[in-house]
């Protein structure tokens, strides 16, 4: 027997609810619970849901010793945390391009 549209309905909304309470986009939660992209758009927007706006992430500078710097003289960093625990950090004068490249690769392995 099929789902009534109230248990189709209520169904949607609770995945719906996962993917915006996961902080993964909705592409990446799609392809993880084996959904197709394009259902879960229709039903988002079925729904009038609202898709989560990217949060914003606390970014502390702190100076950090560098282990390449032999004198131990505190360099400023900014450290990016990575799913997985992995942690990424950054020098100023990084170049943003490359760090973007490496932010995908890296998201990508997960």
């Amino acid at each position: 027997m099929s789902e009534s549209r109230s248990e189709l309905r209520r169904r949607w909304r609770g995945i719906i609810e996962q993917q915006q309470l996961s902080g993964q986009g909705a592409a990446e939660f799609a392809r993880g619970q084996g959904i197709c992209i394009y259902q879960f758009y229709r039903w988002r927007s079925r729904l009038g849901a609202v898709p989560s706006p990217a949060g914003f992430v606390e970014i502390k500078s702190p100076s950090i010793k560098s282990p390449s710097d032999p004198s131990g003289t505190r360099v400023p960093m900014i450290e990016v945390c990575l799913r997985g625990h992995r942690r990424l950090r950054v020098r100023r004068g990084f170049d943003p391009v490359l760090l973007a490249d490496l932010l995908r690769t890296l998201e990508g392995m997960s």
